[in-house]
């Protein structure tokens, strides 16, 4: 007794454009690409520079880390501006004329980085609400 004949197999189909402009195509990225590019270099920098912390390796850590951001990310839907990198960077020679102990600066190092993120996130979304403001109510209805 042989087993039923599979269905044929699913086909995909793709829209093809021709256009004289030649320009990159649009990607469609979301969190993912975030924890590959963002998420994932961050964490590496700082893992790397964890093992032998001393007075000069958080502010490293942030100049280095904010330089990769914006390398990383430069080609991306949402890249970071390099003014934004440079306050990263900022902040990291800010906490180089600190006088944290070694030990804690790479967690006060993460923890800038952190607020960064915060401000990357609150800026993007009050660009958004900005161009997309929250439509009035129909007449006779209450918000």
């Amino acid at each position: 007794m042989q087993p039923p004949k599979d269905e044929e197999p699913e086909r995909k189909e793709y829209l093809i454009s021709l256009s004289l402009r030649p320009s990159r195509p649009v990607r469609n990225e979301n969190v993912t690409s975030f924890r590959r590019r963002t998420v994932a270099t961050i964490w590496w920098i700082f893992y790397a520079f964890s093992q032998e912390p001393s007075r000069w390796v958080a502010p490293l850590v942030l100049v280095v880390l904010a330089i990769l951001l914006y390398m990383v990310n430069r080609k991306s839907e949402h890249p970071y501006s390099w003014w934004s990198a440079l306050i990263l960077a900022l902040m990291g020679v800010l906490l180089f004329g600190s006088a944290i102990p070694p030990v804690l600066g790479l967690a006060i190092g993460q923890m800038l980085t952190g607020a960064w993120l915060v401000g990357q996130g609150l800026a993007t979304l009050i660009g958004y609400v900005r161009a997309n403001p929250y439509p009035p109510a129909p007449e006779g209805m209450q918000a």
